[in-house]
């Protein structure tokens, strides 16, 4: 099909980085049509923004993205009927290309069409058919703006458009401007703003693909000055206005003049003030007026010296030789002060300043403030072009930090509008400072980890901090960026609790322990009481469970279920029921039933029917998936506070089977074991040490210190992290689940989570609760007390009997020690590691082992390293490369014989540990690592054959057992006679390494003492 974009495309000069190309395009307008070119590439029909400065010349980029389409026929939204009539204008001598001298066609063929009224019929779509360009608003294409006795909007046919542009595209996430955007959703898209957010913060939708910087615009010659004049008395900025205008008139004739109300009633007023004070003639333009095109048309040309607008009639309002604007009324959006700062802000014809005029009540007014405000947070070069005018409210050049960075005074709370999630807390027994009636608390006098204190609603105390960051990919460069973090705490009236939002958790930490009383009677919110946030909610569709193990993981019951989709309550299955508890639970809900208490505030809902909301026990917090303002953000508070309160059974509707635990306030029995959370068995964990900052990975131990008589609410503990030789002292409260001491001081993380990010100790252990076995049947984890779920019966220790079981009275004694005397001087030896194990009385276990084990399997393709350094993978490794199997030996030794739990314990937690070496490459990497090291780990037997092995290792090809060697612990015993802790122990251990495809076994005393 023949039409004028195509006709016409080979008398365009496209935009080029040649030197030699004729056209005198600005650099804003290469850009934009580059960045255009590139998006078109992607054949995404994805909305695409193009940000550019008001007067920047964006009509012009609009005819070159139509050649470039090569289209049919374009739609052109625009906000305005006045502003329909001046594109349409442009578009029909393609004005911008013919002023860069970038078209040599004739333009006759052209036929571009202002589209009025709202289309009810083919024929009123068919009526455009011969058009090129068709630009038309809103209320003409959207069913929002129809009224409600109008006949229903028809579409045009499929195919009709081939390309929809959007001017003043800061409109968009509006509904009525959002439906058409989505009308024409199979259509390409370019959006066109000077201000790629609304008010409101919104985004617009799709991907901003171009934006020029205000500063590149005053560089490039597009902006210059605009300065401020304030007046003090009744109508002098009347008087002002005509005397400026006078003067700019007598180098410039075109100069003309703006000026601002907000309501048309006051424009009549106006209009009659400045003619009975002063000669200008002006003209009103607004939605009642007719003739407004005409009019905009005269003040182009001089031939009026003003106008006095209404609101929106300032947008793209295109006038080049505009020099002064009269604010009577300010403006009180920020796109609005962008669109007028933008064209008083066009260079003239004579270079001279532009002026803004404004009684003092209205510089002072709020919405001006905050206006003002919002225009350098958008970009901060409009410092440089009004500066007068932003100096009112800020100072720019007194930044929060050296390197321009923008003061945190002009952050105005109307803005701020953070996620709704929250960390919950009990006041039962302290308060919180800034809302405490005997409080004497001083912001100004409080400690500096407070940052930035914002205004806030009644019961919301928030502040802004900072921090000095390194880039993530280098350690120890001198470079530093500054990183904003917002801190908001909610206290809601008769509700003892406090919400905490926060972006930073260490910072946040700091902050708790200055505005809370007693930082040390501060919890999180227990699970069972954070489960009432989810009752009530009205037709809840479950989107999201993660259920936890509070039990032992197994091959067929793993740690964690996490189930995702639509109704997910229905995946949750009986067996899950005593072993299982919600980790998080995350639903969607109608919230037209909750109210008047509801979350459903136009903020947070997900539609206009639904919203949603989401607990973690893990972290004792709720959240939504949406944003709001301060007072929205309060009023979700307040609502949780009541529901939380509540008189209710806490549990959740459809989850309820679920094994909750008890929350219990003392350990009802001595608690004989504690154990790392299972996971961090498992995985890396790093440990950063207080007195030098550095982060060291570590094998995380616990151990309780010292018996206690029960009941009791609190136990002693210590945190052992090897290699690094850190003994953590700490005191683990179960009533308050909470965990203080040494720990505090100290930070943990999980490299291997990319999105790890350091806690400080309690806050670790929080999250990661260590297992506590109070009894053969019973475990205590954050707070909870749970019931085993299988008993003992079925379980027979000697099935776990090896089978190189030795005699141990043929090495040692009964009372041996596990290492050879010269193993504490090991790094003084001077002789091969290798062979000083020849040259030792087997008379301890280690040695004994050496001997057992070379004797049973040492052939030519046997490897046996021994690793107990400290930070081991296990005392002893061996691989039979023939039958392809790995094991792993833990070795320990008592002064008796018999079934105790000590015997076990460290075994235990050994044995998990060498899980994450199991079906992993970084097995051979390790012992190869260690060996060349020289620091004692080495290879005892078959070193040849180790480097032939790791020379084509592949991990899954290799079958793996973990064994635990004790020469004192007698495995032929009934757990349920009077032993049963060790054979619980057993039996979890067992069922956790078999989950992994690993065998576990076990060389015991077997006969050796009888």
């Amino acid at each position: 099909m023949s039409t004028f974009f195509t006709d016409y495309a080979a008398d365009i000069t496209f935009p080029s980085s040649q030197s030699g190309n004729s056209a005198k395009y600005r650099q804003c307008q290469k850009g934009a049509y580059w960045a255009i070119k590139a998006h078109k590439t992607t054949n995404s029909n994805s909305p695409a923004t193009i940000s550019l400065p008001t007067g920047g010349g964006k009509t012009a980029v609009m005819m070159l993205a139509a050649f470039e389409y090569e289209v049919d026929r374009a739609l052109i939204i625009v906000p305005s009927d006045a502003l329909r009539s001046q594109v349409v204008d442009r578009f029909d001598e393609l004005e911008g290309l013919n002023k860069a001298d970038a078209f040599s066609g004739d333009t006759d063929d052209l036929e571009v069409h202002s589209h009025e009224g709202r289309p009810t019929t083919e024929d009123d779509w068919e009526s455009h058919r011969d058009a090129d360009v068709v630009v038309s608003t809103p209320n003409s294409v959207s069913e929002v703006y129809a009224n409600a006795d109008e006949d229903p909007l028809l579409l045009p046919p499929d195919g009709f458009f081939d390309l929809l542009m959007v001017d003043e595209a800061h409109h968009t996430p509006a509904p009525g401007w959002r439906e058409v955007l989505e009308s024409f959703e199979n259509l390409p898209q370019l959006l066109f703003t000077a201000t790629p957010f609304r008010r409101e913060d919104q985004p617009l939708p799709g991907e901003l693909i171009y934006h020029y910087p205000i500063e590149e615009a005053r560089n490039d010659g597009i902006y210059h000055e605009v300065g401020l004049d304030t007046v003090t008395g009744p109508n002098q900025e009347i008087e002002e206005a005509a005397s400026t205008l006078r003067s700019l008139q007598e180098s410039n004739k075109r100069a003309t003049l703006l000026a601002r109300t907000d309501k048309i009633s006051k424009v009549n007023e106006l209009l009659d003030t400045y003619e009975d004070e002063t000669d200008l003639e002006l003209r009103a333009v607004h939605s009642e007026t007719e003739n407004n095109h005409e009019t905009i048309e005269q003040l182009r040309d001089g031939a009026i010296d003003g106008v006095v607008v209404v609101n929106k009639f300032t947008e793209g309002l295109d006038v080049a030789n505009l020099q002064v604007a009269v604010f009577h009324e300010s403006p009180k959006s920020f796109p609005k002060m962008v669109q007028i700062i933008g064209r008083l802000a066009r260079k003239p014809v004579d270079d001279a300043p532009a002026t803004i005029i404004a009684t003092e009540e209205t510089v002072q007014s709020e919405s001006m403030s905050e206006a003002v405000r919002q225009l350098y947070r958008d970009d901060t070069g409009w410092a440089d072009i009004a500066d007068e005018l932003i100096s009112e409210y800020l100072s720019p050049q007194q930044s929060d930090s050296t390197g321009g960075a923008p003061p945190l005074d002009a952050v105005s709370p109307d803005n701020i509008r953070p996620y709704k999630s929250v960390t919950v807390y009990t006041l039962d027994d302290t308060v919180f400072e800034p809302f405490a009636d005997d409080s004497d608390f001083d912001v100004g006098e409080a400690d500096r980890s407070l940052g930035y204190v914002i205004s806030s609603p009644d019961s919301v105390w928030g502040c802004i901090t900072t921090t000095q960051e390194s880039p993530t990919w280098g350690t120890d460069t001198i470079l530093q960026s500054k990183t904003y973090n917002l801190h908001l705490y909610c206290a809601p009236d008769n509700s003892d609790l406090l919400f905490e939002y926060t972006s930073d958790s260490r910072r946040a930490k700091k902050i708790r322990s200055t505005l809370v009383r007693d930082q040390t009677t501060i919890s999180q919110i227990e699970g069972e009481r954070l489960s009432r946030a989810m009752q009530s909610l009205s037709a809840p569709k479950f989107r999201a469970a993660g259920m936890n193990n509070v039990l032992v993981p197994s091959g067929t019951q793993p740690e964690h279920k996490l189930l995702t989709g639509n109704d997910v309550q229905g995946a949750v299955y009986h067996s899950d029921s005593r072993r299982y508890t919600h980790g998080h639970i995350f639903a969607s809900f109608e919230s037209d039933t909750e109210a008047p208490d509801s979350d459903s505030d136009e903020s947070e809902s997900t539609s206009s029917t639904s919203n949603t909301r989401g607990i973690s026990n893990t972290t004792g917090s709720i959240w939504s998936n949406s944003k709001g303002d301060l007072s929205s953000f309060e009023r979700w508070c307040v609502t949780l506070a009541k529901k939380l309160t509540a008189d209710r059974e806490p549990t959740i509707q459809h989850f309820g089977t679920l094994n909750q635990g008890t929350t219990v306030d003392v350990f009802s029995s001595e608690p004989f074991s504690a154990v790392p959370f299972p996971a961090l068995l498992t995985k890396k964990v790093e440990l950063q040490e207080p007195s030098t900052g550095d982060w060291n990975e570590i094998n995380l131990a616990i151990e309780i210190d010292d018996s206690v008589d029960t009941p009791t609410s609190s136990v002693d503990v210590c945190v052992s992290a090897e290699p690094v030789n850190s003994s953590i002292q700490c005191t683990y409260d179960i009533a308050t689940n909470q965990w203080s001491g040494e720990i505090t001081d100290y930070q943990f993380r999980l490299p291997d989570v990319r999105t790890h990010s350091s806690l400080p100790g309690d806050e670790f252990l929080r999250k990661y609760p260590p297992r506590f076995h109070v009894d053969a049947s019973t475990a205590v984890m954050g707070g909870a007390e749970y019931a085993a779920e299988t008993t003992l019966d079925e379980f027979d220790p000697s099935s776990l009997i090896m089978s190189l079981q030795p005699d141990w009275s043929d090495y040692i004694n009964e009372k041996a020690t596990e290492k050879p005397p010269w193993w504490d001087h090991i790094s003084d030896l001077d002789y091969n590691l290798s062979a000083v194990w020849d040259l030792t009385p087997t008379k301890t276990v280690f040695p004994a082992m050496v001997e057992i084990l070379t004797s049973e399997y040492g052939g030519g393709e046997y490897v046996l390293f021994c690793g107990d350094m400290g930070d081991e993978i296990a005392d002893f490794i061996d691989f039979k490369r023939d039958d392809k199997e790995i094991t792993f030996y833990h070795c320990k030794r008592s002064k008796s014989a018999g079934v105790r739990v000590n015997y076990f314990k460290d075994i235990y937690h050994q044995t998990l540990r060498s899980l994450r070496y199991t079906y992993n490459r970084e097995l051979v990497d390790q012992i190869h690592n260690e060996h060349e090291r020289d620091i004692g780990s080495h290879i005892i037997h078959g070193k040849d054959t180790f480097e032939d092995i790791k020379s084509d290792f592949v991990a899954s090809e290799w079958d793996y057992t973990i064994c635990g060697v004790h020469p004192g612990l007698k495995l032929n015993f009934d757990p349920e006679e009077n032993n049963e802790n060790v054979g619980r122990l057993l039996s979890e251990c067992t069922e956790q390494v078999e989950r992994y495809d690993v065998d576990f076994a076990m060389i015991g005393a077997g006969d050796s003492w009888d």
